[in-house]
């Protein structure tokens, strides 16, 4: 029997729980205000944390809520990975690049990544995003408002899938996180 697999994460207390993992470049630490969340610090390349490659997700039904932002300039990044890489691999997510116009939806289905624009300008501020993954298309809520709806280049069938947040060379928050196999 399959079970479902269900996972909140707030964000809080003082350090981050053991399942969560520093990938790549830079740091992780738990803010010291309320709400503050996780920060990644991506001092000069790609970094996030993820659950160290302990993928319960499935690619093709499952959900992931969060609830971020990105602090300084360049790339914040929140969603699914199959490995503890980006790009061009099997993922989904959402992206606040700083030198972009507007936040924006990349997927990758193991051999070519692509990207879908949303109608949400890039900034700092928190923002909730939701990333649902169907049999037939990916879809980046902003706010509760459909952003982006993908077909192209989705994470092949058989992936499976782990949470990740962090960036390229900035700083990020988050302070929420939900993920749930449909």
């Amino acid at each position: 029997m399959a079970y479902k697999q269900h996972f909140i994460e707030w964000f809080s207390g003082k350090q981050l729980p053991s399942y969560w993992t520093q990938v790549g470049a830079g740091s992780n630490s738990m803010v010291n205000e309320a709400d503050g969340g996780v920060e990644v610090v991506a001092s000069s390349a790609e970094g996030f944390i993820s659950f160290n490659n302990i993928k319960p997700f499935s690619s093709t039904a499952s959900v992931l809520i969060g609830v971020s932002q990105r602090v300084t300039s360049n790339g914040h990044r929140i969603g699914f990975l199959s490995s503890n890489t980006i790009d061009n691999l099997n993922d989904a997510y959402m992206q606040d690049w700083s030198t972009n116009t507007y936040k924006l939806l990349r997927t990758g289905d193991g051999s070519a990544s692509s990207d879908m624009n949303t109608t949400v300008a890039v900034d700092t501020s928190f923002h909730t995003y939701k990333l649902e993954m169907t049999s037939s298309a990916i879809k980046l809520n902003v706010g509760g408002t459909l952003e982006a709806d993908k077909t192209s280049n989705r994470p092949v069938s058989s992936a499976n899938l782990q949470p990740f947040t962090g960036g390229y060379s900035n700083t990020s928050r988050t302070r929420y996180m939900e993920c749930y196999n449909t």
